[in-house]
């Protein structure tokens, strides 16, 4: 049984995504990209699909964080808790 792997990430420019992804030397999918999607392939059956925000909004309820919020305020957590972070959960899989 051959499983695959597709990984969503939301853009706000799809095309500048396209070319950055296609500079790193992967290349896309024309079957599964459209004017809100792009599928990415990384190798043989691991995928990116690069959607459009307002596309990715589609899948889900909560709202679509804004990452350069997000990675500021991940930041300023990391710097707030300096050495005394505690030792990291597991976060294998157990099959």
């Amino acid at each position: 049984m051959v499983t695959s792997i597709f990984v969503n990430l939301s853009t706000s420019d799809l095309d500048r995504s396209k070319t950055f992804f296609e500079a790193l030397g992967w290349h896309i999918n024309p079957v599964f990209t459209d004017e809100n999607a792009a599928c990415i392939v990384i190798e043989e059956n691991l995928y990116l699909m690069v959607l459009s925000r307002d596309f990715f909004a589609t899948f889900t309820d909560k709202p679509i964080a804004d990452p350069r919020t997000s990675v500021m305020t991940h930041t300023a957590r990391t710097e707030t808790a300096g050495p005394n972070v505690g030792p990291a959960a597991t976060f294998a899989v157990q099959v």
